[in-house]
């Protein structure tokens, strides 16, 4: 039998078992502090900003090996969101900032990670290009595609 066709399939394993154990130390938590007698307004933001940041924290912990504590509060007069390296995030009272790609780029300020920097939001990125490349591939019209497919065929670029 050969050597190299039982290591390969171990070596394989060992990887995979070492990134779930990395991936399982992660932890990036938060929470939101509220205040005592909140307005109707103020419960309308916590709901919402809790349901953005629960999957937003659940996205990090499944595919990073980050850490974080990070503190969130509802501030109306911030006029989308912001945050800062000591791990305090604020988002404002305009909802449509209330969601899951503005808490991920929030909390990697957090975590001083910058975009240009950083293989995660590089990652975040590209993915949301892929996704938008899709999208709109999808729109093409069949003579659009035969074109550029006729135009590879003969080595054109397009």
């Amino acid at each position: 039998m050969n050597i190299a066709a039982i290591i390969k399939p171990v070596a394989l394993s060992f990887s995979l078992v070492a990134c779930l154990v990395v991936n399982s130390l992660a932890a990036v938590e938060y929470t939101l502090h509220k205040s005592v007698n909140p307005s109707a307004d103020e419960q309308d933001a916590y709901k919402r900003i809790t349901a953005v940041m629960d999957s937003a924290v659940k996205l990090y912990n499944t595919y990073s090996n980050l850490s974080k504590f990070i503190n969130v509060y509802y501030a109306p007069g911030v006029p989308t969101a912001e945050a800062s390296s000591n791990g305090d995030l604020r988002f404002g009272e305009n909802r449509s900032y209330m969601v899951v790609p503005t808490a991920m780029h929030e909390m990697a300020h957090t975590m001083v990670l910058e975009p240009r920097q950083n293989t995660l939001q590089r990652a975040w990125t590209e993915f949301s290009g892929m996704t938008r490349f899709r999208r709109n591939s999808a729109k093409w019209t069949e003579r659009t595609r035969n074109s550029i497919a006729t135009a590879s065929i003969f080595g054109r670029t397009v």
